[in-house]
């Protein structure tokens, strides 16, 4: 049952603060984090409380290690390329788009450069 934003109460009466993962930063807090499980979906800790004012006093600590470790991860996700292979048929265009260019950067009068 929640609590306030984030405040959770467990089976036991023991308060936890959850937060949810955006999508696209699961596979990125999960390295983060030293997970072995490829994403992390949610971030979450126990308060070690079962006294309301007591789990309201310790939520906005947990709250900003958790902030702190979804920008790690967003900074971590920037560092990575979109992607890391090809495909031969983009090879192959990429190949074709350069020796076309390097014909019409090397034809008589072009001074090196694209018409």
């Amino acid at each position: 049952m929640p609590i306030a934003m984030g405040l959770l109460r467990n089976e036991h009466g023991v308060y936890y603060v959850r937060k949810k993962v955006p999508r696209r930063l699961e596979r990125a807090v999960a390295q983060v984090l030293g997970k072995r499980k490829e994403r992390q979906t949610f971030l979450k800790q126990s308060l070690r409380t079962k006294e309301l004012h007591e789990a309201r006093r310790k939520a906005p600590e947990v709250l900003l290690r958790f902030d702190s470790v979804l920008e790690r991860a967003r900074l971590a996700e920037e560092k990575q390329p979109l992607r890391t292979t090809l495909t031969q048929s983009e090879i192959d265009q990429l190949a074709e788009h350069l020796y076309g260019y390097s014909l019409m950067t090397d034809a008589p009068g072009s001074g090196g450069r694209p018409k």
